[in-house]
């Protein structure tokens, strides 16, 4: 059985410019990523992550607004030979103070040590964990 990644690297060498994901949302323009984008993105994403120090096994909580963003960190985190776990971003009709006890309460069931998030959601995501200590 071959792993992820390895299917990926073949794939981006014998059809590197056929489409391998296209992320699409009511909200967002649709987005293609050829084989060799996927890879260079997700193999980018991975060796950043192992350089910070994530290591195999550990539990990487991934809030990112946009599917492409979603796909990529999933991906990239399981390159590291993380364990991703994929929160759901809040929409503009949910109430924030909920939105961030959920938020803090799945960070701490899952064990999350890393948090990849979208800049724009970065502070307040600080904040919430820094209140759970």
């Amino acid at each position: 059985m071959s792993s992820l990644m390895a299917v990926m690297q073949a794939r981006a060498v014998s059809n590197p410019d056929h489409v391998a994901l296209i992320c699409a949302s009511p909200h967002s323009q649709t987005i293609e990523f050829s084989w060799s984008a996927l890879r260079n993105s997700v193999t980018g994403l991975a060796a950043f992550l192992r350089e910070t120090g994530i290591h195999a096994g550990d539990v990487v909580a991934i809030l990112a607004r946009k599917p492409a963003e979603q796909s990529l960190g999933l991906l990239g985190a399981l390159g590291a030979g993380a364990v991703p776990t994929v929160l759901s971003y809040p929409s503009p009709k949910q109430n924030q103070s909920a939105f961030f006890s959920m938020f803090c309460s799945v960070i701490q069931s899952s064990g999350a040590r890393w948090l990849l998030c979208a800049t724009d959601f970065f502070d307040r995501a600080k904040e919430a964990l820094h209140s759970i200590g």
